[in-house]
Formats: C-alpha cells, structure tokens, sequence
C-alpha cells in the first residue's frame, strides 16, 4: 500500500464525506512535567539575560522535544544580540512544533479511516459517490481504491496500525534529519 497515495485518497474522501476530527491539543501529547522543569521553564521566559539562557538550557536538556524552552531560548538570545542562535533556536521550534503537528494529523487520520472502516453508513456514502454520475473520473479511480483499501483494512485491521506505526517512524525521522541540519549550520 502506497502510504502517500493513502493520505492523497484519505484527504479527498474525507472532503466528500465530510468527516471532521478536531485538532489534538498541546494538552493531550506533552507528557507531564516536574515542577523543577516548569521552574526553569518560567525562569527562562523571564529573560534575565545569562542566568535565564541557562535555565532553558537546563529546562532543553531534560525535555529536548517541548518547545517552550526553545522558544524561551530564541527570545533570550536575541536580547542578548546573538540573533543567529535565537534564529538557530526558534528554528527548532518551528521543526518541533510541525512534529507535533504531523504526528497529530497521523492519528486524527487513523480515526477517520477507521470510523470509515466500521461505520456502515459512511461506507453506504462512499459507494455512493462511487456510482454517482456527478464524479471526475480521478476522484472516482481514488475512490475506488479507497473502497478496496478499506475492505483490506477491514479484513485486515492490523495493517493501518502498521502503517500509522511506519508513518510516525518517518516523521520522526525526518525531524532528526532537519534538527542535524539545524544543529550544522549552528557549528
């Protein structure tokens, strides 16, 4: 199963049908954090020069992947007038917070097609958007295919996990990837 074809077909059926999942909120992914970290958090958005720069240096080494520290870091630093590494810093928020993002939009995704996969009714829908007269004959081929990756998928349930599961593994990935390009162009 092509994975990008899967999300090109997901994303036109979910126009279609019209299904919706709300977005995941910050809430529902960061794991919890201690009171130390959240102390050093605060200390760092306090932009007190040399001595905030190092509580979110601290605050990066114990949670590397929240951005706040990044942030709190990108703003000290420029303060401090060493913009390239704020530019360097707030880099890494942006790349994390597309990470967060991507991950977010694989698992709204898994939702769908498996609201698709066991609610009859959408099926019903998308069968009959199949044989409406009213469809481009690329949306109907994608269409098609997605009808026949769903009666896989439900025969077969465990293959959407380990695409979901192979997808998060390339995001991931990649977030390292630009985080080793962002830490080279630092050095």
């Amino acid at each position: 199963m092509n994975l990008s074809r899967l999300w090109q077909v997901i994303i036109t059926v979910v126009l279609v049908l019209g299904l919706y999942m709300p977005p995941v909120t910050a809430a529902e992914t960061l794991s919890p954090r201690t009171d130390t970290f959240n102390a050093l958090v605060q200390e760092c958005l306090e932009l007190q020069g040399e001595t905030s720069l190092s509580a979110c240096d601290q605050a990066i080494e114990m949670h590397p992947d929240d951005v706040i520290p990044w942030y709190g870091r990108s703003r000290v630093l420029s303060a401090l007038g060493q913009q390239e590494e704020a530019n360097q810093s707030y880099a890494r928020v942006r790349v994390i917070q597309a990470y967060y993002n991507a991950i977010a939009q694989l698992l709204a995704q898994q939702e769908q097609i498996e609201s698709l996969m066991q609610n009859d009714e959408q099926f019903s829908q998308l069968e009959a958007a199949i044989n409406s007269e009213d469809m481009e004959e690329e949306q109907l081929e994608q269409l098609q295919q997605l009808k026949q990756q769903i009666l896989t998928l439900r025969e077969n349930p465990s293959l959407l996990d380990q695409e979901i599961a192979d997808a998060m593994l390339q995001v991931r990935d990649r977030l390292a990837d630009i985080i080793g390009q962002i830490s080279a162009t630092a050095s």
